[in-house]
Order: C-alpha cells, then sequence, then structure tokens
C-alpha cells in the first residue's frame, strides 16, 4: 500500500515538515506503544515541500507532522492506494461529505 501527499501550500520548517523515520516500514506492523522506539531507531528526516510538490510514501512508513510556530496553512490531498482488497476485518472507510 502506498499513499500519495499532493501539497497545495509550501511547507518548511517554520510551519510543520512532515519528520519520516527513514526505512521503519520494513519492521512491518508496529504497535503504538513501539512507534517512538522504533522511529529512534532510524535515520529521520523532515520532508519540506513546495506548492505543486508530490510525496509517494509506503503506508507503514512512521511519520509526523512536526508542530506549526506559524498560522500559515499547509493543506494536502491524501490518497491511498492498494492493489488488493484490505484483509479482514479491515474495511476502507469512504467519506460522505
Amino acid at each position: 500500500m502506498l499513499f500519495i501527499r499532493l501539497f497545495l501550500d509550501d511547507v518548511g520548517p517554520e510551519n510543520g515538515g512532515m519528520e519520516l523515520a527513514l526505512g521503519s516500514h520494513r519492521f512491518g506492523r508496529i504497535a503504538s506503544e513501539q512507534a517512538e522506539t522504533v522511529a529512534m531507531s532510524c535515520v529521520r528526516e523532515t520532508e519540506l515541500a513546495r506548492r505543486g510538490d508530490v510525496l509517494v510514501m509506503q503506508m507503514l512508513l512512521l511519520h509526523r507532522s512536526l508542530p506549526s510556530n506559524q498560522h500559515r496553512t499547509r493543506r494536502v490531498i491524501r490518497s491511498d492506494f492498494a492493489n488488493r482488497p484490505l484483509p479482514t476485518p479491515l474495511q476502507w472507510a469512504v467519506s460522505r461529505r
């Protein structure tokens, strides 16, 4: 599974770039109480983006948005992709706004 983020705004260190724990997806499914320990064992990189940039990531890659120090937007469009149905009992959620 992959997810894709299309950035609608510039994202820099001052307005909360996304921190990635590189290689963390290779650990497979990680319990939430172990996520910080696993992330700290990986090389971490903060992704900065310009409006129109696209970021493609493995679904299991540990990541977080860093806090923003400014009152600027950091809008993105995120799409998730899989080439097979989710394993039972998981189901895709459909937003009906």
